[in-house]
């Protein structure tokens, strides 16, 4: 109960916005290292809510990439992102980009509607790559693709 009450009063600690960087500093890092103490045997860090939220802390600490990634190496062991994915947030968080929800990267917009594939096979079931390439203005690996 005592461990609870302590790992408490340091994350209040690192919230009050009169704490100094330096006093900031040592108590997220004693926070890290007492998640490591109490709980690593059940705790598994949320890549979004902990980690990167971690990331952002050090970076307003001034810590460097590779300092954080020791940091979250000696905390959270095989669940720390690795020194390029701390590197990769770092990069964007210099342009201003705070965010940590993963971006979306979908697929590039299809060049032509599957229903009109579907309906030149339909018409004729024979046609090749090529022709029904040449009839839909796409190269042939797209419509390759599709099928």
């Amino acid at each position: 109960m005592q461990c609870e009450v302590q790992r408490f009063n340091i994350v209040r600690h690192f919230i009050v916005p009169s704490t100094s960087v330096k006093r900031s500093s040592d108590l997220i890092e004693k926070y890290l290292h007492s998640i490591v103490v109490f709980n690593m045997t059940k705790f598994v860090p949320n890549k979004e809510l902990h980690l990167r939220t971690a990331l952002i802390f050090y970076f307003h600490l001034k810590k460097t990439a590779a300092e954080s990634y020791r940091l979250l190496g000696e905390a959270y062991g095989e669940y720390a992102p690795s020194q390029k994915t701390c590197e990769r947030w770092f990069q964007r968080f210099k342009i201003g980009d705070f965010d940590v929800a993963d971006k979306e990267f979908g697929k590039p917009p299809k060049k032509y509607e599957d229903v009109e594939l579907q309906a030149l096979l339909n018409e004729n079931d024979s046609q090749t790559q090529k022709q029904l390439a040449q009839q839909l203005s796409v190269s042939q690996q797209a419509v390759s693709n599709r099928l």
